[in-house]
């Protein structure tokens, strides 16, 4: 479970990024997300 709290975390994180990039639109967020894989 806690391996789960840490990728969802990291997640988070990364969609954050996005964010503060101005990455906003849907279609955008998936396609910086597609093969994003947190450690």
């Amino acid at each position: 479970m806690a391996d789960f709290r840490r990728m969802a975390a990291k997640m988070d994180q990364h969609m954050q990024q996005l964010d503060a990039q101005g990455v906003t639109e849907p279609h955008q967020v998936i396609n910086r997300m597609m093969g994003y894989t947190p450690e």
